[in-house]
């Protein structure tokens, strides 16, 4: 894989109704059978605001840091 950063900017949930904070984040390799995407732009929807606030069934705002919107400069 090419050269990349040593960490990169995410955002998340921290807290349980909380804002969504810019984070950084340590670079982890990806495993075998994944892939590294380059994201140009993204959006908010309804179900990110379920994730804030716990209403999805199973999913707690921790888990928002799972999934990030990463920014490359």
């Amino acid at each position: 894989m090419g050269s990349h950063p040593q960490s990169y900017k995410a955002y998340a949930f921290l807290e349980k109704g909380g804002a969504l904070k810019r984070v950084n984040v340590p670079w982890n390799d990806p495993d075998a059978g994944q892939v590294v995407l380059k994201v140009l732009a993204c959006g908010i929807c309804a179900s990110d605001e379920m994730v804030k606030y716990q209403i999805l069934p199973g999913v707690d705002h921790r888990d928002s840091a799972r999934f990030r919107a990463v920014l490359i400069p």
